[in-house]
Parts: structure tokens; C-alpha cells; sequence
């Protein structure tokens, strides 16, 4: 075993130790019964690729996992449409700053495709940082994007790619989205 898959075993067992002690105790369970879970998901997540988890369309968000979807019919061909891409990330390498703080580095990459997978739209952030007092377990993302006026009615699909720049590994996910015709164009299609 190398010694990256020893730490990993030896967390394993302390998870299946702590468990096992705290199943005997009926009535309640140690405040340090999770202490060993996080410890084995903190090495877990050390060799784990980030994983995006959600993304939506959103009118506005309020924090993680609040957030109000924009209905399909708002997203209008021959007009530009303001949105926010909401996306929830995992598995994010955490290192520790000078003065103690937690930090995660991103970059994002967003890319929307004509159903034929021709690239019509682009949009990057190559680097995205976070600091914080503990450590990040998840994380979101609501980037404000302005899609183009020029986007023909039809079928598209959104690409989100996320890279963790401190593990230098990446991650990406399909959206499907919808571009209606104007309404007076579609009214004189029926």
C-alpha cells in the first residue's frame, strides 16, 4: 500500500472504531462521533475530481441552494436575456493560508452549444478564490451572464466546467435550455 492509501484505511477504521463504540450507548451518541467521518471525507475529497452537483437558470439568488428559477418562457430569441448561472460544487481541494483562514481557488468555464454542438456563446472566469474560517465541503457559484440577442429560436445546451486549481482537476456538466421564439412569431407559426 502506498502511504496516501494507508492514511485513507486507517481513517476508514477510525470511522467503523468511533461507530462501533457509540451503537453500545443507546441514549445518545459522543459529540465527537463525526470527528473520524470528517477526517475520512477531508481524505476522500483530496483525491476526489470537483463534482458539480446543480445548475439552474436563476432570476436571483440568495445564498446556497436559495434561489428562484427563471421560467423557459423568459428566455426569448431576438432579445438579450440577464440570468444567473447557479451551479453547487463538491470535492474541493482547501489549503490552509498564513493566518489560519481556509481557501479554495477556482475557474470556471462556461460555454453554451447550439443542439448541432456548434459553440455560440462563451464565458470564462480563470480564477475564482474563496477564504474562509472553515473549511469548504460545498460551494456555489451565481455568475451573471448575458446571453446574446443574436441566439436563433431552438434547442441549446449549456456546458459548465469547473477546474480546482489547487488539485489542477476538473469537472463538467450539461444543461438543457430552450430559446422560444418572440411571441408574434410564434403565434403566426400556429
Amino acid at each position: 500500500f502506498s502511504e496516501e492509501s494507508r492514511n485513507l484505511f486507517s481513517a476508514l477504521v477510525d470511522v467503523v472504531s468511533s461507530v462501533r463504540s457509540n451503537l453500545r450507548n443507546t441514549t445518545s451518541l459522543d459529540n465527537d462521533v463525526t470527528a473520524p467521518v470528517d477526517t475520512l471525507r477531508d481524505r476522500l475529497t483530496e483525491r476526489a475530481a470537483p463534482s458539480i452537483s446543480a445548475v439552474a437558470l436563476c432570476r436571483r439568488v440568495v445564498t446556497y441552494g436559495v434561489y428562484d428559477e427563471m421560467p423557459a418562457e423568459e428566455i426569448v430569441a431576438g432579445r438579450a436575456v440577464q440570468t444567473i448561472i447557479y451551479s453547487e460544487i463538491r470535492n474541493l481541494r482547501s489549503e490552509r493560508t498564513d493566518d489560519g483562514q481556509n481557501r479554495v481557488s477556482l475557474a470556471t468555464r462556461l460555454e453554451l452549444l447550439t443542439a448541432e454542438g456548434q459553440s455560440v456563446w462563451q464565458r470564462e472566469e480563470p480564477l475564482i478564490t474563496d477564504v474562509c474560517r472553515r473549511r469548504r465541503y460545498d460551494f456555489f457559484l451565481a455568475q451573471r451572464i448575458t446571453l446574446p440577442a443574436t441566439l436563433n429560436p431552438g434547442a441549446y445546451v449549456l456546458i459548465v466546467f469547473v477546474e480546482d486549481k489547487l488539485s489542477s482537476l476538473g469537472s463538467e456538466t450539461l444543461h438543457e435550455l430552450a430559446i422560444r421564439p418572440p411571441a408574434s412569431v410564434a403565434i403566426n407559426q400556429q
